[in-house]
């Protein structure tokens, strides 16, 4: 009787043990293209490196770089379901006017995110006239802008629908997710490999 409780007990364990080492291999699998993703999205930071505008020139509402291009923060989210983040990015060319840009990783590159009309999911996020823009990504995945100026206010909402941002009518239950954004340093490009 002995013998057999054994034989059961090592089954058991072994069974265990296989169970464990498919979960594991399932989630090294799984997690192997948002690690490619991230890995991708930290050598395109890199070629695009943050810049330090000294005070009196950021606080211009004048002021504005020639190249645009520089990304000073990032977050990542995802936006889509399909396990792999999109990347943020955010880009402040003075006080007033920051340049926020989505990303994604298809076919083994990063790309920029689209709208439903093919255009580059880019927000040029320019008040140098008047008011301010908040974006922000809500509880739903939804992509939010809104402008309050004056009189004004005026908010966007963008789903994700076949992999591109659609508009669509202003929910009234969203919440701000509050990303976590990263400045664009070595780093926190590091973290992301």
């Amino acid at each position: 009787m002995k013998l057999r409780t054994k034989s059961c007990s090592v089954k058991i364990i072994a069974m265990v043990l296989s169970l464990l080492s498919w979960v594991t291999a399932y989630n090294i699998v799984e997690a192997a293209p948002a690690n490619d993703a991230k890995a991708a999205y930290a050598k395109m930071l890199k070629r695009h490196p943050r810049i330090q505008i000294d005070d009196y020139s950021f606080y211009d509402a004048a002021f504005s770089m020639d190249d645009k291009s520089y990304v000073n923060r990032f977050a990542l989210c995802d936006l889509d379901g399909d396990m792999i983040p999109e990347l943020i990015t955010e880009t402040p060319v003075n006080f007033r006017w920051f340049i926020e840009r989505i990303y994604t990783f298809e076919g083994g590159k990063v790309k920029p995110y689209k709208f439903s009309n093919g255009g580059e999911a880019v927000f040029n996020n320019c008040a140098t006239a008047n008011g301010g823009y908040y974006f922000y990504i809500c509880d739903r995945n939804h992509v939010h802008n809104v402008y309050s100026g004056g009189a004004v206010s005026e908010e966007y909402a963008y789903a994700v629908s076949n992999k591109r941002l659609v508009d669509i009518a202003l929910p009234n239950d969203c919440t701000d997710l509050r990303l976590h954004y990263f400045s664009n340093s070595k780093k926190n490009r590091k973290k992301l490999r």
